[in-house]
């Protein structure tokens, strides 16, 4: 999704039975690259948002948490807590996937 005005992401999701090796692979929506993932193997029924930009609404975080979004950083978040919540999380496919993934 691309816009000027709001936040942008890009979703990818494992839909076969065979895990998707993606070390390297980078999310151009133009130049400069904006995103490229390490050594990184999706699961079979893993999804994996990357978000940038834009602000959410504090009024809009809870009803996206109650639909599985696992974490919200807010505009003055420290890099330093989301590199923690990061590493804590990203192993737990539970966590990685989001609840109802297979």
């Amino acid at each position: 999704m691309r816009s000027s005005f709001a936040a942008e992401f890009a979703e990818i999701a494992t839909t076969g039975a065979a895990a998707v090796d993606i070390p390297g692979y980078q999310i151009e929506p133009g130049s400069p690259v904006r995103h490229t993932f390490p050594a990184t193997v999706l699961q079979p029924g893993w999804v994996v948002v990357v978000f940038g930009g834009g602000i959410i609404p504090s009024e809009d975080i809870a009803e996206l948490k109650r639909r599985g979004v696992a974490e919200i950083f807010t505009p003055g978040a420290r890099t330093d807590d989301i590199i923690a919540w990061v590493r804590d999380h990203v192993d737990d496919p539970a966590q990685a996937a989001g609840p109802g993934a297979a």
